[in-house]
């Protein structure tokens, strides 16, 4: 197996048995990105795909009205740019970090290149479009019929899992924006959920106190998204 800097460890990249060839790692491009930087907006050409590390990425649509609605979160067990790989000329989502960390931009061209003669990554890839998919569906769903204070604990859980810590940084607007809501509301919910003990935010940071009392608040699409996730991690994991 290849030797991998920290930094390229994305799941999709690299496996305890496998990895992509040193010609891809050489080419990948290591950057830092802030929470808030935009990978590329609506009806963009993408000509780089995001393998993320230790960053978030939140794909997210805006209306005619400019209101923002949120469809997935991506972390190091998928990538950033699948219109990239597909072949679609423009953009139809945004794309930003929501965490702060390293990602790897590679060439798209490459990048099909490398699935195309590189099963093992052909098939992670494929596999990580099939969880994009559901999330895009159960949220859509999720964002449709349910309350704003269940998509704001839904998107608490997403968001801590991805990242292994009951804290995260998120200030009550950026979640507004994320939610496709006002910060005064998240304020309130924020707020409601502080006086049962079930998170604690200072400063723009949130932890959560009980994960457990959380989830009952959010809504079944949790459970839904969750393992469709484990389901691609424990692949990528084993593979």
């Amino acid at each position: 197996m290849n030797v991998i800097p920290t930094e390229v460890k994305n799941l999709l990249l690299v496996s305890e048995h496998m990895s992509v060839s040193d010609r891809f790692l050489r080419e990948a491009i290591i950057f830092n990105a802030n929470s808030g930087h935009s990978f590329y907006a609506e009806g963009k050409t993408i000509k780089h795909v995001i393998f993320p590390a230790d960053g978030l990425g939140l794909f997210t649509k805006t209306n005619g009205a400019r209101e923002t609605t949120e469809l997935a979160i991506v972390g190091n067990e998928g990538l950033i740019g699948i219109e990239g790989i597909l072949g679609v000329k423009k953009t139809g989502t945004r794309a930003t970090a929501i965490k702060s960390g390293i990602f790897s931009a590679v060439d798209k061209q490459m990048v099909r290149e490398e699935m195309n003669r590189n099963q093992w990554f052909q098939e992670r890839v494929f596999r990580y479009l099939g969880l994009y998919h559901a999330n895009l569906t159960q949220t859509a769903f999720c964002n449709q019929y349910h309350s704003l204070q269940e998509k704001f604990c839904r998107l608490l859980l997403v968001t801590i899992d991805r990242l292994g810590t009951l804290e995260v940084v998120l200030t009550h607007e950026s979640i507004a924006n994320i939610l496709g809501s006002r910060r005064e509301s998240i304020s309130v919910i924020a707020g409601k959920l502080q006086k049962q003990d079930i998170i604690n935010y200072k400063r723009g940071r949130i932890r959560v106190s009980d994960k457990a009392l959380l989830r009952e608040k959010s809504c079944s699409c949790y459970d839904k998204c969750t393992k469709e996730y484990r389901m691609l991690m424990d692949y990528l994991v084993q593979n």
